[in-house]
């Protein structure tokens, strides 16, 4: 033949062509059956509910059916002529292919790698969405006319010239064959599919996509996303190695791999934020493929079952020609490692040769191999203090920050994944346009606000937050103690240097944190000095509840500590042990069970100590009560001493508020001499004084201190008589 054709331009006029193929497809079915049936006037007042020839031959139009004369002879024209258009249709849709243009049954034969008979049955089961015509041809054709869908019988029947090739292509109807797997309803059980009666209906989706060339199933918007390899991802400040090494490992392997029938399966796994959908992102624009990136979390939060809502996800991968990457892993992991869902991925999975990508928080550690996959397993972990540093000053340039932050102090007190830093400048940029005070400005308290908005923990659950109120002004302690609380601050604050810039981090693999241990009397500001620490670095600062930490059961304490430290690691908040005598009094030696497992609480939490990169303070009120061995192991040893006559005037004066009226006749001196307390009983006394003067509306003076004095020592078993206060006698009336 040589007429030549045009291509295709778009699938109407792809369909106009098989429809008309199909047309002639059912003459030569009739023209076969040979059905001589003949309209008479009973027949035509059925009409609508009776299919007549007369009404098929005009809905077929051009190819006309002979049901007399020579019947081999017309089928043998309908064949030639089914031939000449076979060859029309092959012609333009391989120009269509040179010159670029899209045809979606094309590309779904191509990516789905159908052959003539699946590509012309998924057409078949189209035709009535083209033209309802078909719906009534098809009910003609299956004498009965609620049947406006083919069935198995009748596309076998209608494609297939003998029994011997129906024989065989009923295999194409297989539960598990690809018509079923991703184009066809699967509505009947596996029993009834393989039956000849099987009514075949496109899946939605497949329709829409050859109608409408819609680019990403509907029901699948909230869980899937495709990122094209046309848009360029974010750069990579960091993990350059990981992503040379995906490349060149697909670059050597994948091919083999696909000649062995194999899929390739990475798992990217490590805290949120630390760049794996990056690395995925990366990967996909240099290999120029699109990228299907699935919610597990989102996904499977729907009614369907796991399996039912991946096969959607299998059809869009497979027509994308898409890596596949799976984020939320450790949503489908169970307790014990019980990886049973993780497995429906897989096996939904299994006859896609792609390759996947499984992101989660921790590792999945798989308990059996799997043949049809290659696995590989990739950790993403924290960045060190150097490079979080390089991330905090990239991050800062983006957004126009320049100066006044040191870069090396901030990367040190938050152990951070790269996509944290991003958010946390982010965040304090938008803090700082609505800072009234320093409008744009990045200032400390909108970047250490913008941080702590990133740390997600659950220390609630065991500890209790403390706003840092109290300064350096506020702690009264000998100058020797408060030297050595700057001293400790400094172990934070220049930590980059020492670590990082000097290199002993190749020294030192774990004991990075600083410990510290508080011992006094009640009352002598323990409490004061872990919140100073807290302010002075801008740190989170929890007080742990021992009550929620001691356990009577064996192994629980151990439990609970480590809970405790998993949850601050991520936000290097202050762990302030206040009261700890009960949980770390002296080893005992073993006489019994109870002894033994109680000195495994005390190592456990010394090696949590140790690992721990954050701040650790322990409070205690009795020093001869801790063990040496446990002493050995802390870095700073402060005592809180009971302050003495010249450090209790200077509690005094720092008691009240700038606030609070206060009377002229308040001798301080006086009150540091003659009651000998701690700064906490000061404390009780003032708040008591102010709320006697309050009531009698007027300024604090030494009558409602007095007052409050008697009161507060009285709670101590010291009962306080005007002979000890002759100058202030009065006020005991």
């Amino acid at each position: 033949m040589n007429h030549t054709y045009d291509g295709y331009t778009d699938n109407w006029d792809l369909y106009h062509d098989l429809s008309l193929l199909l047309d002639y497809i059912i003459c030569i079915y009739m023209a076969s059956k040979k059905k001589g049936l003949s309209e008479d006037a009973d027949l035509a007042k059925l009409k609508g509910l009776v299919i007549s020839e007369s009404e098929v031959e005009q809905l077929l139009g051009e190819p006309q059916v002979v049901f007399d004369g020579d019947q081999d002879e017309a089928i043998k024209n309908l064949l030639t002529r089914i031939d000449v258009i076979h060859e029309i249709i092959n012609q333009r849709r391989e120009i269509s292919r040179q010159k670029g243009f899209f045809l979606a049954l094309s590309h779904l034969s191509e990516v789905f790698d159908l052959d003539p008979f699946e590509e012309l049955c998924v057409f078949v089961c189209l035709a009535s969405e083209l033209d309802r015509k078909y719906e009534k041809l098809f009910a003609y054709l299956q004498d009965d006319i609620n049947i406006k869908f083919p069935t198995v019988d009748l596309i076998l029947k209608l494609l297939c010239r003998d029994k011997e090739d129906r024989l065989y292509s009923r295999a194409y109807f297989a539960p598990d064959g690809k018509l079923f797997s991703y184009f066809l309803e699967t509505g009947e059980d596996a029993g009834a599919l393989l039956s000849l009666a099987c009514r075949l209906k496109l899946r939605s989706r497949v329709i829409r996509f050859l109608l409408l060339n819609e680019d990403m199933d509907t029901d699948l918007t909230e869980s899937v996303e495709i990122i094209n390899p046309e848009d360029t991802p974010a750069p990579l400040i960091l993990e350059q190695e990981i992503k040379e090494r995906l490349t060149k490992y697909v670059e050597n392997n994948y091919g083999v791999l696909k000649q062995e029938n194999k899929s390739l399966l990475f798992q990217l796994w490590g805290r949120t934020g630390s760049g794996k959908k990056l690395q995925m992102q990366h990967f996909c624009h240099e290999f120029k493929q699109k990228l299907l990136v699935v919610d597990l979390k989102r996904l499977t939060s729907r009614n369907s079952s796991l399996k039912d809502a991946l096969e959607p996800v299998l059809f869009e991968a497979v027509l994308h020609q898409a890596v596949v990457g799976f984020t939320h892993l450790e949503s489908l992991m169970g307790e014990e490692g019980d990886d049973e869902k993780i497995l429906i991925i897989l096996d939904v999975f299994k006859n896609f040769r792609g390759i996947l990508f499984f992101l989660s928080e921790v590792q999945w550690k798989p308990k059996e191999r799997f043949r049809e996959y290659v696995y590989i397993s990739i950790p993403f972990e924290l960045p060190p203090e150097k490079d979080r540093k390089i991330l905090w000053e990239h991050f800062a340039r983006m957004n126009d920050f320049n100066g006044g932050i040191d870069w090396g102090v901030v990367s040190n007190k938050f152990n951070f994944t790269p996509g944290q830093i991003e958010n946390a400048v982010i965040t304090a940029k938008y803090l700082s346009s609505w800072d009234k005070d320093n409008p744009g400005e990045l200032t400390s308290e909108n970047l250490y606000t913008a941080c702590y908005a990133q740390v997600h923990h659950h220390l609630e659950r065991k500890a209790t937050p403390i706003k840092a109120k109290y300064g350096w002004e506020d702690l009264i302690l000998p100058s020797e103690q408060k030297q050595q609380l700057r001293n400790a601050c400094n172990q934070v604050k220049y930590r980059n240097v020492v670590y990082g810039e000097w290199g002993f981090h190749n020294k030192l693999t774990y004991g990075k944190g600083l410990s510290i241990l508080f011992s006094g009397p009640p009352g002598t500001g323990k409490t004061m000095g872990a919140q100073v620490i807290a302010r002075e670095l801008m740190l989170e600062l929890y007080k742990i509840d021992l009550s929620q930490v001691i356990s009577k059961y064996i192994g629980e304490t151990e439990k609970n500590l480590k809970e405790i430290f998993d949850e601050a690691k991520y936000s290097n908040a202050i762990l302030f042990f206040d009261e700890t005598d009960a949980l770390f009094g002296k080893r005992s030696e073993v006489k019994d069970a109870h002894d033994k497992y109680a000195n495994i609480e005390v190592a456990f939490l010394l090696q949590k100590m140790e690992e721990y990169d954050g701040i650790t303070v322990l409070a205690t009120n009795y020093m001869q009560n801790i063990d040496e061995a446990f002493l050995r192991r802390i870095q700073f040893i402060i005592h809180f001493p009971f302050p003495d006559a010249q450090h209790r005037e200077k509690l005094w004066r720092g008691i009240f508020p700038k606030q609070t009226p206060l009377s002229k006749d308040i001798d301080y001196k006086y009150l540091g001499k003659k009651f000998e307390v701690s700064g906490g009983n000061i404390k009780n006394m003032a708040v008591y004084a102010a709320f006697l003067a309050a009531e009698k509306k007027r300024p604090v003076g030494m009558a409602e201190i007095i007052t409050a004095a008697r009161f507060e020592m009285k709670k101590t078993g010291k009962v306080l008589v005007p002979d000890e206060f002759p100058e202030y006698a009065d006020y005991f009336i």
